[in-house]
């Protein structure tokens, strides 16, 4: 919020008319065990072990562009013709 407020954002929390950008990540999922009841592994296991399989939402600037770990809004087939033809082109400049 103070970072927010520094640089005259409407940033720091989670309520209408915020800007929000998040991620949540499913705690079952395996790269983020072990997790105890206090949760006091959580932050090593995000920081060095989290896989993407992770990731069950992202939101960004208040729009869901993730749900369950899959895209929303472009279907990845898109994503992957994209991917590739960007790198045909990489290879065509050698």
């Amino acid at each position: 919020v103070a970072g927010g407020r520094l640089l005259g954002l409407p940033v720091g929390r989670i309520e209408p008319g915020c800007c929000a950008d998040f991620t949540g990540v499913d705690l079952e999922d395996l790269s983020l065990q072990p997790l105890y009841e206090d949760y006091e592994q959580l932050l090593p296991n995000l920081v060095y072990g989290m896989q993407p399989s992770a990731i069950d939402k992202v939101v960004v600037q208040g729009r869901q562009t993730v749900e369950g770990g899959r895209l929303l809004g472009v279907p990845e087939p898109v994503v992957v013709d994209s991917v590739r033809r960007l790198m045909q082109k990489f290879q065509d400049i050698e």
